[in-house]
């Protein structure tokens, strides 16, 4: 299995003083910290990926199936056809064109550079007058 690898670097706080709570709930420190020459291996595999993106992804396939089953019918004519077409780096996630596929029953279609298609929309819709008016 492939692992990333990065040494983290080990660090001495010599002073930590709590200053207050800032509006947002955290507290303003102010700190010293001196860096000394020791390190821990921090490593992470694809499965240490996948495991913590699975949460956030399936609250994105349940809000695209709540929008799904909240479009008007002449909207929904346009899509079912067609099916979906994932776009930008997150259509490379590996499972989600299946689980949208499989959730929405729709046949999800990537393109072959997901992560090129939406700069290629942008200068189609730049260069239209058409789209620019």
């Amino acid at each position: 299995m492939k692992k990333i690898s990065e040494l983290a670097p080990a660090k001495l706080n010599l002073t930590l003083d709590i200053l207050g709570l800032r509006t947002d709930g955290y507290h303003e420190l102010d700190m010293l910290m001196q860096a000394v020459s020791l390190y821990d291996t921090v490593e992470i595999t694809a499965v240490d990926v996948h495991n913590a993106l699975q949460p956030p992804l399936e609250l994105l396939v349940e809000n695209i199936r709540d929008a799904f089953e909240n479009i008007p019918p002449e909207l929904a004519e346009d899509i079912l056809p067609q099916g979906l077409w994932l776009s930008g780096g997150g259509a490379l996630l590996e499972g989600l064109s299946e689980r949208l596929g499989e959730v929405l029953g729709l046949h999800v279609t990537i393109d072959e550079n997901p992560q090129d298609d939406v700069a290629l929309g942008c200068c189609m819709i730049a260069s239209s007058d058409r789209l620019m008016t």
